[in-house]
């Protein structure tokens, strides 16, 4: 009997199942490598579907369930004016309009109106002329560029360029000139396009009491009746 041969056999065997040892630990330390990897690479999913869930969708504040306090309409209280032979109506806050066959007349008085004086020293003044204005072929735009042009320069020289506006229900332009007074005319036109209105304002407000605002108040409640 061959001893060495045996003895070669059984060093055989051993590697044998030593190798075989090896190569489970080699293929339980690739599963748990790939298992890792796979916890790894979901996480990171996750976390970048919670990163965009957040951009989306901010975390409410206290604040943002609160309503948007409405801003009051400081011409709610006003007075109207109207009548059955005048094509437009406006609001007022005081000190009543008159009227004669050519315009309506409103003249409030500021704080600092001397007593003593009739004529407007503080304050504004505005007249709604009750007459239309005939353009004959001329656009409304034309007809200011022309108004601007024939300024007497003698009496008064352009303050503010031809400007877009638009009171009420009624579109147009308004213009400034500088003469002994700053004044402002406007030119609104019905919303059918019908007729033309002009309005002529003065404000006299040396001391910066924002009569200018109040006089916007006014004719933003400006609106024909067709």
């Amino acid at each position: 009997m061959n001893v060495s041969g045996i003895g070669n056999k059984l060093q055989l065997q051993e590697k044998l199942k030593s190798n075989r040892k090896i190569y489970l630990l080699l293929i339980v330390l690739v599963v748990i490598i790939v298992g890792l990897v796979g916890v790894v690479l979901w996480l990171v999913q996750q976390n970048n579907q919670l990163r965009k869930q957040l951009a989306v969708s901010p975390t409410p504040r206290p604040e943002d369930d609160q309503p948007l306090a409405e801003t009051p309409d400081p011409t709610a209280n006003w007075k109207v004016y109207s009548n059955p032979q005048t094509p437009f109506t406006f609001k007022y806050p005081s000190s009543k309009p008159w009227e004669d066959q050519y315009a309506v007349y409103v003249s409030i008085k500021g704080a600092k109106q001397p007593a003593d004086k009739e004529d407007l020293y503080d304050g504004i003044y505005l007249e709604f002329n009750k007459k239309p204005i005939d353009l004959g072929s001329k656009t409304l735009s034309e007809y200011i560029d022309t108004a601007i042009e024939e300024i007497p320069k003698e009496f008064a020289t352009l303050y503010e360029e031809k400007r877009t506006i638009n009171t009420g229900n009624a579109s147009g332009y308004s213009y400034m000139t500088l003469g002994p007074d700053l004044y402002k005319h406007y030119f609104l036109q019905s919303p059918k396009g019908k007729n033309v209105y002009y309005i002529h304002e003065g404000v006299l407000d040396y001391e910066n009491q924002e009569y200018r605002n109040l006089v916007n108040q006014i004719l933003s409640t400006f609106e024909f009746i067709e």
